[in-house]
């Protein structure tokens, strides 16, 4: 066995044993390279098997720019990228932060919202017709935001919501002030 090949191998993989047989002989040094070879494979199909790793709302801690930074959503073919809405506070609520769109397949997508200062009340969320700041009908019905969180799926794809623009995420006082409007964001 040439001796560049388990230098190769030291190099490569420190693996101790698989270079002591390399050098005590061609049969242990085969068997040791189809075992490297079946652990590389799993390991391969195990990074393209990865599912989406999204943190916690207590993970977050109210912080979306470190939430959004750590998400990861896996695409599939036909679906869209996840979208970015940045919500703005309205009235004063000082209610800033983010809602991401993705497309989960089989014709539903996620919406999740992410506020600051947002307090530990229900706060309701839809998806409205029209723009910001003054949408109009409601869309869709969201999951209501509580403490800052909401995530929601509607029977909706990307694409679909795209055909139906103007749209904007609104999220308002309460159920009892509907009226009032705390943080808004146009889908574009």
């Amino acid at each position: 066995m040439p001796k560049s090949i388990c230098t190769w191998i030291k190099d490569k993989f420190i693996l101790k044993n698989n270079i002591k047989s390399c050098l005590q002989g061609k049969e242990k040094f085969m068997k040791g390279k189809i075992l490297l070879l079946g652990l590389s494979l799993s390991l391969v199909a195990a990074a393209c098997n990865q599912t989406a790793n999204t943190p916690s709302p207590a993970a977050s801690n109210n912080n979306s720019a470190d939430s959004q930074s750590q998400s990861q959503v896996q695409v599939q073919v036909g679906q869209s990228a996840p979208m970015l809405v940045p919500l703005t506070a309205l009235n004063g609520s000082k209610q800033d932060g983010t809602a991401v769109l993705t497309d989960l397949g089989n014709g539903k997508t996620q919406v999740k919202i992410e506020l600051n200062n947002a307090p530990a009340s229900s706060e309701p969320a839809h998806i409205h017709a029209g723009a910001c700041p003054n949408p109009g009908a409601i869309a869709y019905d969201l999951t209501d935001v509580v403490a800052g969180h909401s995530t929601s799926v509607i029977d909706t794809t990307m694409d679909n919501l795209m055909k139906q623009l103007p749209l904007a995420i609104n999220i308002h006082k309460s159920a009892a002030e509907i009226i009032t409007d705390l943080s808004c964001g146009d889908i574009k």
